[in-house]
C-alpha cells in the first residue's frame, strides 16, 4: 500500500475512534492534504509503471529477435470509481532449456546470485518460480528446484 494512503487510513481510524463522523473527517484540512498527496503519488507511480512497461516491451522485442521462445500476457487494470486507471501489468514467461536451467540455478546458488536475490527482495521485487508447462523430455528434472522469494 502506498505510504500516503496508509497514513490517510490510519488517521481516519484515529478520527473515527475520537468520535468524528465520516463527513467531519472529510472536512478535516489534513484529510484533504493527504488526498492530494495520495493523488500525486498515484500519478508518479503510473508514470513509473509506463516507463517500466516501455522497457519491458523493448526487452521482449530483443528476446524475440534472439529467437527466444517467449510468452507475454498484458493484464489490464480494472476501472475503479473516481480513480485514474493504471497502466497494464506485463507477465513475461519463457521456456528454459536444461543447460540454461542448470546455469541459472548455479548462478543463484553463488555469492553474487545471492546478493542479487537479497537486493531484489529489498526492492520489493518477488519473482515467482515454478515448473515449466512444457512436457518435453529432460526439462522438468532441471526445474524441480523451486525458487521463492
Amino acid at each position: 500500500m502506498p505510504p500516503t494512503r496508509r497514513e490517510r487510513i490510519e488517521r481516519e481510524k484515529r478520527w473515527e475512534s475520537a468520535g468524528k463522523t465520516p463527513k467531519q473527517i472529510r472536512l478535516e484540512p489534513e484529510f484533504q492534504r493527504l488526498l492530494e498527496r495520495e493523488s500525486e503519488e498515484r500519478k508518479a507511480r503510473i508514470i513509473q509503471q509506463e516507463s517500466l512497461n516501455s522497457q519491458i516491451e523493448s526487452l521482449v522485442d530483443k528476446l524475440k529477435q534472439a529467437e527466444v521462445s517467449i510468452k507475454v500476457v498484458k493484464k489490464e487494470k480494472a476501472e475503479k470509481k473516481n480513480v485514474q486507471k493504471g497502466p497494464p501489468v506485463f507477465e513475461v514467461t519463457t521456456e528454459v532449456g536444461p543447460e540454461a536451467a542448470r546455469s541459472s540455478l548455479a548462478f543463484f546458488d553463488s555469492q553474487a546470485g545471492k546478493r542479487i536475490l537479497q537486493r531484489l527482495k529489498a526492492l520489493g521485487i518477488s519473482p515467482k518460480g515454478g515448473r515449466a508447462t512444457s512436457t518435453s523430455k529432460g526439462h522438468h528434472r532441471y526445474l524441480r528446484r523451486r525458487r521463492s522469494f
